[in-house]
């Protein structure tokens, strides 16, 4: 992690919280709502939730967010050599098109 990372993880921790507290994409808290419509919020952001559903909601979007990085993680190592052929091409030249990109990471160029 590094604070240039920050912006990302703001936005995937709002995305990740609107999922749990308003779009009912927690299994746990099941589908309902317990977060307010922008616009609607209170000056904490919250409305009059019990402190139980507020630390549902943080313990679901912390999970989300946890699952999200593992597997973000592991793709990026189950694809190591690929990104390191990459990175090598691009150090050489500092920008590829399309078709490059693709056989540096030896990859085939898809069809259109």
């Amino acid at each position: 992690m590094t604070t240039g990372a920050e912006n990302a993880l703001e936005h995937v921790s709002a995305i990740a919280r609107q999922m749990v507290g308003r779009w009912g994409m927690s299994p746990t808290i099941g589908p309902v709502s317990v977060l307010p419509a922008p616009g609607q919020e209170t000056p904490c952001g919250w409305r009059a939730s019990p402190p139980a559903t507020k630390e549902l909601v943080d313990r679901e979007t912390h999970q989300i967010v946890e699952e999200c990085n593992e597997r973000a993680v592991a793709t990026l190592r189950d694809h190591r050599d690929q990104l390191g052929a990459l990175t090598a091409r691009l150090l050489e030249r500092e920008t590829l098109e399309e078709a490059e990109t693709y056989q540096a990471a030896g990859q085939h160029v898809p069809a259109r």
